[in-house]
């Protein structure tokens, strides 16, 4: 279960075999702050008018799972620190509250993703109720959209890979001690 709508290609490039170093996305303003791939990391970026850039970035050892991991402990840690009420503790009244935020922006379709090593029980959700995601980190839950279009996309080709992560404080919720 992916955390972005995953997209491949055979080439980045106008020409098979070209590898930009960026490209440029129309956006909609309103869906800032967006979380895009950088050369070696990802970075919050607001829009200039209606576009923004995503670099792309050379695969590391940790394929997809590894970019999703740290996207969602991005998006966790910035959510915490910038207030967005999409973090809350890893009890039965933190996931009521991070499924009542998806739903409160008219996301009531949602799935709740955990690691297959995280005990679920505290959460009081039934166990296939849950589902097992090896991206997300061990003792959390993550609550998002059926519809993986609200949180963003990842386009790979081969080894290289671009991110652009939108709706972030409003369609990711997470549930952590």
């Amino acid at each position: 279960m992916n955390l972005l709508n995953v997209v491949r290609t055979d080439s980045f490039g106008p020409r098979k075999g070209s590898v930009p170093l960026m490209v440029e996305f129309r956006v909609n303003p309103d869906t800032a702050p967006f979380l895009v791939s950088s050369t070696r990391s990802f970075v919050w970026v607001t829009p200039k008018g209606d576009r923004i850039r995503a670099a792309i970035r050379l695969a590391d050892g940790g394929g997809i799972e590894g970019v999703f991991r740290e996207l969602i402990t991005a998006i966790a840690d910035t959510g915490a620190a910038g207030r967005w009420d999409n973090v809350h503790p890893f009890s039965p009244t933190g996931l009521a509250a991070a499924r009542a935020h998806l739903a409160y922006y008219d996301l009531k379709e949602s799935d709740v993703l955990a690691h297959p090593d995280t005990d679920t029980t505290p959460l009081r959700v039934a166990e296939d109720a849950v589902v097992r995601a090896p991206w997300v980190p061990v003792g959390w839950a993550v609550v998002l959209p059926t519809d993986r279009e609200f949180v963003g996309f990842m386009v790979t080709s081969g080894d290289r890979y671009l991110v652009v992560a939108h709706n972030t404080s409003r369609s990711v919720a997470v549930v952590r001690p």
